[in-house]
């Protein structure tokens, strides 16, 4: 019942009705064996360290560079397995390596722009701009509620009556 109601709400094209693709597997990473068991361990591994990634934007988040990146011993800790033989000593290990390689350079990539990316709002200001902007905008209110009073007392006299303005000594 639950679910024809998810699908009637959200339709078909919702990507809640399709299957979710992972990466597609190399041809070194061999489902069941050490090299998919490792291959999986840096996919997830990666989408935790994206999660972090995601979540932090101040530059002092990134002190600690296992934080955002994968370290070998993580993906050998996930499979239970020492990480020298893994990364070195097996036939998949150059293939192995470079997308180890790959995926931390791209988990670098978006850390830079998480940090590089153009801070908005009060609170990335310094007292002093802050205290600037205020006065700017208090002398832009006063000027605009001047204007505003000088023009509506102009439209107030034109639209008044002769014989009232006669009467309020205004002619």
């Amino acid at each position: 019942m639950v679910d024809n109601y998810l699908n009637e709400f959200l339709g078909e094209d919702s990507p809640l009705n399709k299957p979710v693709e992972d990466e597609k597997r190399p041809s070194w990473a061999i489902d069941g064996e050490t090299s998919g068991k490792a291959f999986d361990a840096i996919v997830k591994l990666r989408k935790e360290k994206l999660r972090y990634i995601n979540g932090h934007s101040n530059k002092k988040d990134f002190k600690k560079i296992f934080d955002y990146k994968i370290s070998k011993a993580e993906v050998a800790k996930e499979i239970g397995k020492k990480p020298q033989p893994i990364f070195n000593d097996v036939s998949y290990s150059v293939g192995l390596s470079n997308y180890y390689d790959d995926v931390n350079d791209k988990l670098e990539g978006k850390k830079e722009l998480k940090i590089n990316k153009p801070k908005h709002g009060l609170q990335h200001l310094s007292k002093e701009e802050i205290k600037k902007k205020a006065q700017k905008q208090e002398k832009d209110l006063v000027k605009l509620q001047k204007d505003n009073c000088e023009e509506l007392y102009g439209r107030l006299l034109s639209s008044m009556p002769f014989n009232i303005k006669k009467i309020l000594g205004l002619m």
